[in-house]
Formats: structure tokens, C-alpha cells, sequence
């Protein structure tokens, strides 16, 4: 048969329907006009259409309809619905109109072959069943919108047969509340929004579901997004909206429900049990209910005294979904269960699109770097960053100029954090400003916990992140404890760290409740009672606490920071303790700032001579002293030693340490005569008093040896620190910090000492203890590797002192403020490593970089002297004189106002007269080494330097003729030599310079007298040592003068044996054979003179020089012969 075409209204396929499938009693349609009127969209059924819907309403007529629940199957063009759901529906209002799918498909419903049909008896059994239910009469209770499908079962009734097929609730149009906006700027969220479709309707393995996070998160736009996207994609679904800030919102809406579902509720009815039991009816339909702001537990369940909160109104079907949104892990355990989705911050890419999204001037947008630096301090919050974009957007203002207030003061943050603004995707009359939307949970925990309140508000007062727990108040047992943390920690504002208990709090958290506390009015009570706590607590400055005390003090000092107003005496007990920690680990600027604080709060409170006073004075002067502030620390330290020589004992421990910091003072400020004897004392008396192994007598000895040191005294400076060396390794750990400060100075000594050997092996061990025991940017470990370095660089090992140096300075770049002195240390000495090198270039590059950063330095500072005369010494070498003239004439303007010592300012002298000297401004060289040299004979005849010196002008004055002068300077650096009894080979070279000068004055007789003292001391030296070769060609000439032949041929004899050894120039060698021959020729010694000549012209002729005087002397000595 051919298949006649049906057409359905809103199908785009066209459906094949077989003739053999339709109904046979049914007549082929012979009035084509009837077909026509009934096609889709003509204009003649329309008007019908119209009518009809007229007349059922003017007649209060109620119509029911049925539908195909399944699709066909198993045959080919025919795998879905016939008639889709709302193809059966009028069109009336849900006052007259109702429906229902029937189980069954399409064929199933319409061929039915007469009565006693199985499929047609199962229809008219759903149909008698709503009947006897009288569903259809009881519009106002039970039939109202919505759509769900629930079969009814054949055995339900013995009239629907035995096919199963079997009726569905009846459906309504659903309906929907939604009392927000959509949020047209919405954006990301996508992972969360797929899972939130796949629990609740891919898998349908969630009916409730809590989405739980942070407040000001996002939870209420992600649950918005998903009521639109169910009620745009899930038409059979009706969408509630329910607030359930309090009892009275969760009222309102659903009486506002009530009223759109029109849901009849008589006088003496609760509104709130009618919805409930209307939402229970399986003849309602599929509906998602969103409960949003589900954080307090009293409206949820009701006070404990008083069960009956808003979730006994909550309805519980199998058609419904209910998802709730809380900022609470509690509320969301005890509404969902495990069922929970926890919603966080935005990434970064989900927040720059966000802010990109709701920012009007896009031209801000293009500083990319401030944009992302904004996003990171507002902590990619969703509503921190619609606050900040509509402050941007009021006033017009740069995000680089919001950074900065955000950044500014306490004040400045909580004032942008508070500041209200509109949101229409947010209730009416909601707190929108990111600080006050979470004073309504803090309300809630003061409510519920007042222990965890009281932690919040503690935690308010320090640091927010890296919250130690044993920092915080021990207010209850261990279990409430743990609960109360556990409430914090389920509000989100407190996370827990993995395997640590260590507590980070929500930044922007902590600036709420800060403003909480503000207006409720217990700030000043609040931080009364945690610096009380933390004074309470806080370590002592003992190194066994230094792991607790660093743990503690970023919290004390916020919290100190943040209390200026409260003056308690327990303020200034803590900022004594944090102080005094602060200078153990060497951050002398912040010990000073606490201490000076602490000290003015002991002028009012202590008298000048009281003891615990004068130890809070002695801590600052210590700090003052550590910090190169040496003029203070002196004049506090001998107010306080003059003090305690009154009333202590000379023995007493206090007095004997401020005796001993009052020298250190003395020896940093140069005053040696004063500080020497003062530590001397301190020393003796320790050694009368205390044990061998005492901590204070050791430490007065390490002071003292650092005395020597700085003297000179290396012998005694060595002497001592071995000791105390020795008694550390007895008594002290291998990583003790003091035993490694006495060890490193040891080694230090040992480099003066040019004992670098020895101070490598000391070191070595020291720098492999510290990098196992030690992070790899600690300072101790730094220290003790730059001093290594420097250890190698000394010992020439310099390709290893700038590899461990290029290390050290990288970690302290990072971990280091650009002008910190240990980085500008460790530059320095590197630069002098590239210098030795020979990366000259680099050297520059670094010196210049010290230079610049020490110029923040007093301008007498020694390292800025220092690192400037370096930089003098670099400019020198690269050829650059000018520049090098200039600093060294600044360094040594200013070395000469200080009462440095003589050897660093008579070096820097002698560096700027050698340049003067080669820059050829050799009247400034003169004037220059003269000064030099009168200084050296005041201080010691035998200096060496002081004869480097001499030597030195001696050339210049034989460059500018005056050779009477030069003579009497180089006879005196010889006969100094002499009695120095010096043999190496530098002490010859003034002894050459001299007979050189000699033998051209004319004075050849001096001159040999001369190479007989030389001589014999250059076999001692080194028999081939290159030096010795040109001092003894100088002595063969006076040899030659004076006809001294036998001594001349040995010399000579020597000059070219040894010449070919040490690859001397061919000129040299063939200049010393010829010299030789011309001996041998004088003592008649043909047959050694001959072959000699020979070989030199031999020499000559392979180098192409011609014959020449050799030639001339071998053809006059074979003539003779």
C-alpha cells in the first residue's frame, strides 16, 4: 500500500505513517477541503482553535488530556514520539486545563482493533481510574501545573488489562519563581554547572544537594545560572526560588508561590504546610527547588530548645530536587549529607574575564600586569571583584590607583571593603559590600559557638595566614576546641594545611571581622586580651625557642601593629620578647623599633638606676651596636656600664656584658686603646669566676681574640680561637651557630695569616653540615658558604670561590632587599674573584653596582670606602686611568679625615701613586710615595710594603733624573733586605735595580760587589728561575769591565744551559751565546768558542736573520784559532 503523509504541528520531519497501521474501520478521507482546513497553520482551523478556547473558558468547561509517553521502536523511520507532549495541550490556563502521559506508544494508543482490544482495555483503566480518584473534580487540591511521569501499575486496577500499560500523574504547565535577574555577565563556573547537571539530572543520583563555599563566592549566581538553564532546557521541570535568610523571607516566597501555583489555603491553614503537601502530590510534576542562603541552623531546624525550622516545610518527593546554597559545611552535612559540592574562588582565567565583563572603561583593561595583581589581592572573590569593578566604573579611577589604596593603610582597605553597591542579580536590600556580607555569619557563630567566636576574633588580631594552633588561647577542653575550630573551618573562613596544625584564614575574612569588632565596639577589649595572650606566650630569646619564636612573630606583629592604642603594660613585656628575637636572628632595624618604643615606655614607668629598666636599655644599645649605629650604642652602653659599676658586683654577669658590649663598641668605632683593655678585663675576670666551658666566658674570649684580630695580634687572635674552638667541639653540637662563629673567624685568621689551607679544611666541614641541616636560603648557611668562597679565593682556587659566590649572591637577590649588606658583601667579593680572573668587564659591572648601593652609606663608612677603592682598582686595570684617579682621589680625601688604621688608608695611597705613577704625573707619584714612605719610618723601619714603596719612587726618580736620590733609596730597601735576611726572589729585584744603576753611573766596581751577595742566593732560590737569568746577564757586563772572564763564562755557561729550558726569546739566547763565545775567545778557549758560534749562525740562518756580528765573530775566532 501506498504510506499516507501525516503532517504535526511544530515537527520539522515529515513522519511516513503506514496505510496497514491505521485503524480499518476508519474510512480514506474522500473531502480533500477537510484535509486542507486541518494542515498546519491554516488560518480556518486557527479561528477554531480560538473558539474553542473561548468557549471552555466562558463555560468553566475542564479539559484532561492524554499523551504518548514512549516512542516506537523496530521500525525503520519511525524512533520517536508521533506527537510531542505539547502538541496534546490546548493552550487553556491551569484553572481549566490538565494532562498526563499514558505508558504506552503512539500505535499502542490510537490502533486499537475494537474493545476487547489488551491495549485499549489498559487505556480505559487509566482513564476509569482518574475518574474513580475524581482527580478531575478536585481541581483547587490536587490538579494544578507541573508534569511527571509515574506509571500506575496493571494490577493497580483489573480494568487496565494486562499490557502494563499503565497512567502518569497528571501534569500542568510548570510554572516558575524566580525572584532574581538573570546575570547577563555570569561567566566560567562551567566544571561545576556540568556537575551540578550530572548529579541532579544525567545520573539522577542526587534529590538534595548542598552547594557550600565561602560567602561572596558565587554560590547563589551558580544556583541562579542553574534555574535558568533548567527552566530554558527543562520544560517539564517548574523552578522555585526560596530565600531562607530568615523565617521571614522563607515566608514570602512561598506565599508568593502559593499565589502563582494557586494553591487554595483556607483562613486556619499554614501557608507553609499547604505548599509542602502540594509539592508532595505526584500530580504536580518534576520541579527543582533552590533554598538559597541556607546558612543559619536556627531558621533551618529550629533553636535546640525549640525544634521547627523551615526544613519541616521543605517538600520530599521523588518528582522534586531541592539544592541548597550555605556557607556552612554544617548546615550543608545536615541538609545533603555526603551529597555536597564545594564551590571556591574563580581561577584566574574565570576572574579576568569576569572583571573584563563588568568593567566599562575597557582602557584600563590593557595594563594586563595590574589587572592580574588586583585580581591576586582581591583573591579572585566573585564579589570582591564586582565591588572593585564598580568602584572603577563610579569614579572613574585606575586600577594602579586602587591597588594602591587597597594597599595603603587598614583603614583605606576596610573603606573599599565596606562600600556598598548596586547588584540587581542580588536580593533587595542586601548587604553587596565583600567586608559586611559575612557580618550576618559572624552574628550566627556569636549565636551558636561562642568559643569559636572568640577565636575569630583573636585571629582578627594577627596574621592571617600560617596560624600556629599552639598560639591560640586555650579556652576549653581539647574537644570543644577542635569543634569550635571545625565551625570556622565550616564557614570556610579557615582552612586547615595538610598534616599540620597550621590554619590559614580568608585575607579579605580577616579584614571583616576587623571591621566586626569595630562595630560592635570591643575592639580595644579584644586586643587588650591578645596581646595579654601572646605576651603570655611568646618565647624568650633562648636559640632552643628560635623555631617557636619565628613561628610566632609575624602574628605578634600584626598584632602589636594593629593595638597601637592599647597601652598596656603586657604591650611592652611582648614588644621587649619580639625585640629581643628579633635581634637573635639579625633583623636589627625591627628589634630597634621595638625597643626604642619599649624604651620610651620605661622613661615614665622606671627610675634611671633600675635594673630591669637598664636591661630593656641594654637591648636596644645591642641592637643599635648590630646595626652599625655605633655612636648610639656607645654613648647608651657607658650610661649603662657607669650605672652597674655603681651597684653591681664587679663579678656580676650583667655588669661584666655590658662591659664587654661597651668594648665591642669601642673596637667598631676604632677606639682599640679603649676597647682592648676594657674586653681584657672582662676576660680575666671571667677566667678568675667560671668554669672553662662557660657560654659568657667563651663568648668575652671569642670578643676578645676578634680584638686581636682586628690589631693584627694574629698570633694571639689564633691562639685564643683555637681554644675556644677546641672547647666547642667537646661541649657543643656540630651545627651550634656559636661554635660555627668562632670556627669561621678561625678560618678568617688563618687567611690573614696566608694559612688558607688550613682555613679551607675548618670550612668545608662547616658549610657541609649547614646545607644538611640547613633550608638553602637560611642566612647561617650563606654566611658560612661566602666565607668559604672567599677562603678559595684567597687560596687562588678562583674558578670554585665564583661558582660557590655567583650561588650565594643569587639566593640573597631573592630572599634579600636590593641594599642589604650581606648581598653587597657577597657582589663585592665576587666582583674582586672576576677581577683575579681576569673578567675585568664583569668586575666593573659588579664594583659599580656595590658602589652605587653603598652610597646610601655614611660617607666615611669603611665598605663604602672600601668598595670604592676596588672599583678604582678595576678602572685601573681596564685602562680607564681617569676614572680610577677620581674615586681613589675621593677615598683618600676622606681616609685621611678618619682615624682609620694607617695600613687602609696608606693603601689606598699607593694604589692612587701607582696610577699617577703610569698615567705619567709622576710629580703627584713623588709627592705621593714621599708622604707613603715618611708615614712607614714612623711606624716600623721593616715594613715590607714601606720598601715596595721606596723601590717604587726610586724608579721614578730614575725616570725624571734623579739618580743621586733613587741610588739612596735602593741601597736602603737592599741593606733593609739584608737584615731582614730575605731570600726570595722579589727581594733580588731592588738588588738588580741597583747594579744596573751602578754599572751605568759608571760604579761597575759596586755593581760586582753586588752579584757576589746575589749570586749564591739565587742557587738557594730556584736554579732556573727566569728573574735569575736577567740578573745575571746585568752582573756579566760589570763582570766584562773589570776582565773578571772565569766568572763571566760561568754565569754565561748557565744563561744558556738554562735558556733553552725556560724557552727564552731567540734574540736572548743567541745575544748570551754570542757573549759567551766572545769569553771563550779572551781565555784563548778556540774549541769551545768556535762551536758555539757556529750553532748561532746556524740559529740565524734558520730564522732568515742573516749572519751578521756572529758571523763577523766566527770567521775573526777561527782566524785567531
Amino acid at each position: 500500500m501506498n504510506p499516507t503523509t501525516i503532517h504535526a504541528k511544530n515537527v520539522n520531519n515529515t513522519v511516513f505513517w503506514p496505510r496497514d497501521c491505521l485503524v480499518e474501520d476508519i474510512p480514506d478521507a474522500e473531502n480533500k477541503r477537510i484535509i486542507q482546513t486541518l494542515e498546519m497553520n491554516s488560518e480556518i482551523l486557527d479561528n477554531i482553535h480560538d473558539e474553542f478556547l473561548k468557549v471552555v473558558e466562558s463555560g468553566h468547561i475542564k479539559v484532561h488530556s492524554f499523551f504518548e509517553a514512549r516512542a516506537i521502536t523496530g521500525i525503520k523511520g519511525l524512533d520517536d514520539k508521533i506527537v510531542e507532549d505539547f502538541s496534546s495541550k490546548v493552550g487553556l490556563s491551569p484553572k481549566f486545563e490538565s494532562w498526563e502521559s499514558i505508558d504506552a506508544n503512539h500505535m499502542e494508543m490510537a490502533r486499537c482493533t475494537n474493545k476487547n482490544d489488551p491495549k485499549y482495555i489498559a487505556i480505559a483503566g487509566v482513564i476509569k481510574h482518574l475518574i474513580r480518584s475524581s482527580m478531575l473534580s478536585d481541581h483547587d487540591a490536587r490538579v494544578q501545573n507541573g508534569v511527571s511521569t509515574s506509571q500506575v501499575d496493571s494490577q493497580t486496577d483489573s480494568s487496565q488489562g494486562e499490557t502494563g500499560v499503565g497512567r502518569n500523574t497528571p501534569c500542568h504547565k510548570p510554572h516558575h519563581y524566580l525572584p532574581l535577574s538573570r546575570n547577563q555577565r555570569f561567566t566560567g563556573r562551567s566544571t561545576i554547572l556540568d556537575e551540578l547537571k550530572e548529579k541532579l539530572f544525567t545520573q539522577g543520583e542526587s534529590q538534595k544537594l548542598a552547594i557550600v563555599g565561602l560567602g561572596g563566592v558565587g554560590k547563589t549566581q551558580v544556583a541562579l545560572q542553574l534555574a535558568y538553564w533548567v527552566k530554558d532546557n527543562r520544560p517539564d521541570y517548574s523552578v522555585l526560588w526560596v530565600s531562607a535568610l530568615g523565617h521571614s523571607s522563607f515566608e514570602q516566597a512561598y506565599a508568593e508561590i502559593a499565589r502563582r501555583f494557586e494553591i487554595p489555603i483556607k483562613p486556619k491553614d499554614d501557608a507553609k504546610e499547604a505548599v509542602r503537601r502540594y509539592f508532595e502530590l505526584d500530580t504536580v510534576g518534576k520541579w527543582l527547588l533552590i533554598i538559597d542562603n541556607a546558612d543559619d541552623m536556627e531558621v533551618i531546624f529550629g533553636p535546640s530548645d525549640k525544634p521547627g525550622g523551615i526544613y519541616e516545610y521543605l517538600p520530599d518527593s521523588e518528582n522534586g530536587i531541592t539544592v541548597f546554597t550555605t556557607r556552612t559545611r554544617e548546615v550543608a552535612v545536615a541538609v545533603a549529607g555526603s551529597d555536597m559540592i564545594e564551590l571556591n574562588e574563580m581561577n584566574t582565567e574565570e576572574a579576568m574575564e569576569f572583571f573584563e565583563k563588568a568593567l566599562f572603561d575597557k582602557k584600563l583593561l590593557r595594563d594586563k600586569a595590574a589587572m592580574e595583581t588586583l585580581l591576586q589581592e582581591l583573591t579572585f572573590l566573585p564579589l570582591a571583584i564586582s565591588q572593585a569593578a564598580a568602584y572603577l566604573n563610579q569614579t572613574q579611577t585606575s586600577i594602579e590607583r586602587y591597588l594602591k589604596l587597597l594597599r595603603n593603610t587598614e583603614q583605606d582597605m576596610v573603606s573599599l571593603m565596606t562600600r556598598e553597591f548596586h547588584d540587581n542579580t542580588r536580593y533587595r536590600g542586601s548587604k553587596n559590600a565583600v567586608a559586611s556580607t559575612w557580618l550576618v555569619s559572624f552574628d550566627q557563630i556569636r549565636r551558636s559557638n561562642r568559643y569559636a567566636a572568640q577565636l575569630l576574633s583573636f585571629m582578627s588580631c594577627i596574621e592571617w595566614k600560617a596560624i600556629p594552633r599552639s598560639i591560640l588561647p586555650k579556652l576549653l577542653r581539647e574537644e570543644e576546641m577542635e569543634h569550635a575550630i571545625g565551625v570556622l573551618c565550616g564557614y570556610n573562613f579557615l582552612g586547615r594545611r595538610e598534616e599540620e596544625d597550621i590554619f590559614d584564614m580568608h585575607r579579605l575574612v580577616h579584614v571583616a571581622i576587623r571591621v566586626w569588632i569595630q562595630e560592635e565596639k570591643i575592639r580595644y577589649e579584644t586586643d587588650s586580651r591578645v596581646i595579654s595572650h601572646l605576651a603570655s606566650i611568646f618565647p624568650g630569646a633562648s636559640k632552643t625557642n628560635r623555631s617557636l619564636w619565628r613561628e610566632y612573630m609575624p602574628h605578634a606583629q600584626h598584632a602589636l601593629h594593629a593595638s597601637q592604642e592599647c597601652q598596656v603594660e603586657e604591650r611592652f613585656k611582648l614588644l621587649y620578647r619580639v625585640g629581643c628575637c628579633l635581634d637573635k636572628d639579625q633583623r636589627f632595624k625591627e628589634a630597634i623599633v621595638a625597643l626604642e618604643e619599649v624604651c620610651q615606655w620605661k622613661r615614665l614607668h622606671f627610675l634611671e638606676e633600675d635594673l630591669n629598666g637598664l636591661r630593656i636599655e641594654y637591648g636596644l644599645a645591642r641592637a643599635y651596636l648590630y646595626d652599625g649605629r655605633i655612636k648610639e650604642a656607645t654613648r647608651m652602653l657607658e650610661h649603662i656600664v657607669a650605672i652597674r659599676n655603681k651597684t653591681l658586683e664587679e663579678h656580676d654577669k650583667d655588669r661584666l656584658c655590658s662591659q664587654q658590649e661597651l668594648a665591642r663598641a669601642y673596637l667598631e668605632d676604632k677606639r682599640l686603646d679603649e676597647g682592648i683593655p676594657l674586653i681584657e678585663h672582662v676576660v680575666a675576670m671571667g677566667q678568675k669566676t667560671l668554669p672553662e666551658d662557660d657560654r659568657d666566658r667563651l663568648i668575652s674570649e671569642y670578643e676578645l681574640a676578634r680584638a686581636y684580630l682586628e690589631v693584627e695580634r694574629l698570633d694571639e687572635a689564633i691562639s685564643l680561637f683555637e681554644h675556644i674552638v677546641a672547647i666547642g667541639e667537646k661541649t657543643l653540637p656540630e651545627d651550634d651557630d656559636e661554635q660555627i662563629a668562632s670556627i669561621n673567624e678561625l678560618a678568617w685568621a688563618y687567611v690573614i695569616q696566608k694559612q688558607t689551607t688550613r682555613a679551607i679544611a675548618l670550612l668545608e666541614p662547616v658549610v657541609v653540615t649547614r646545607r644538611r641541616t640547613l633550608a638553602e636560603d637560611d642566612f647561617r648557611r650563606l654566611a658560612n658558604e661566602h666565607n668559604l668562597a672567599y677562603a678559595y679565593l684567597e687560596d687562588g682556587r678562583i674558578s670554585e670561590a665564583i661558582g660557590m659566590l655567583e650561588h650565594v649572591k643569587a639566593i640573597r637577590k631573592k630572599t634579600r632587599a636590593a641594599d642589604d649588606e650581606d648581598l653587597s658583601r657577597t657582589q663585592h667579593i665576587l666582583a674582586q674573584a672576576y677581577f683575579r680572573h681576569n673578567e675585568i668587564e664583569k668586575a666593573i659591572s659588579l664594583g659599580e653596582h656595590v658602589v652605587f648601593i653603598r652610597r646610601a652609606l655614611d660617607r666615611h663608612d669603611q665598605r663604602r670606602l672600601d668598595s670604592e677603592k676596588k672599583l678604582g682598582r678595576y678602572y685601573f686595570k681596564a685602562g680607564r686611568r681617569k676614572e680610577a684617579i677620581e674615586l681613589l682621589e675621593h677615598v683618600v680625601a676622606i681616609e685621611k679625615e678618619l682615624s682609620s688604621k694607617n695600613g687602609e688608608r696608606l693603601e689606598s695611597q699607593r694604589l692612587l701613586a701607582k696610577i699617577y705613577f703610569k698615567d705619567e704625573r709622576f710629580g703627584k707619584a713623588i709627592a705621593l710615595y714621599e708622604h707613603i714612605i715618611d708615614i712607614k719610618r714612623k711606624l716600623d723601619t721593616h715594613d715590607r710594603s714601606r720598601l715596595v714603596s721606596e723601590y717604587r719612587l726610586a724608579d721614578i726618580y730614575l725616570l725624571v733624573g734623579r739618580i743621586e736620590e733613587a741610588i739612596v733609596l735602593l741601597e736602603q730597601v737592599v741593606a733593609v733586605d739584608r737584615e731582614l735576611n730575605m731570600k726570595d726572589k722579589n727581594s733580588l729585584v731592588p738588588v738588580n735595580k741597583l747594579a744596573r744603576v751602578y754599572f751605568e753611573a759608571g760604579r761597575a766596581k759596586e755593581a760586582i760587589v753586588l752579584c757576589e751577595h746575589v749570586i749564591p742566593v739565587q742557587k738557594e732560590v730556584d736554579m732556573n728561575d727566569e728573574t735569575r737569568l736577567v740578573n745575571e746577564h746585568n752582573f756579566i757586563y760589570a763582570y766584562f769591565e773589570y776582565e773578571r772572564i772565569r766568572e763571566t763564562i760561568v754565569l754565561l755557561e748557565h744563561v744558556v744551559a738554562v735558556g733553552k729550558e725556560l724557552v727564552m726569546s731567540d734574540r736572548e739566547r743567541i745575544k748570551s751565546m754570542r757573549l759567551l763565545a766572545l769569553a771563550y775567545t779572551k781565555t784563548r778557549l778556540f774549541g769551545k768558542a768556535i762551536p758555539l758560534l757556529r750553532h748561532a749562525v746556524a740559529i740565524e740562518r734558520e730564522l732568515d736573520w742573516g749572519t751578521g756580528t756572529i758571523g763577523e765573530g766566527l770567521r775573526e775566532a777561527q782566524t785567531v784559532s
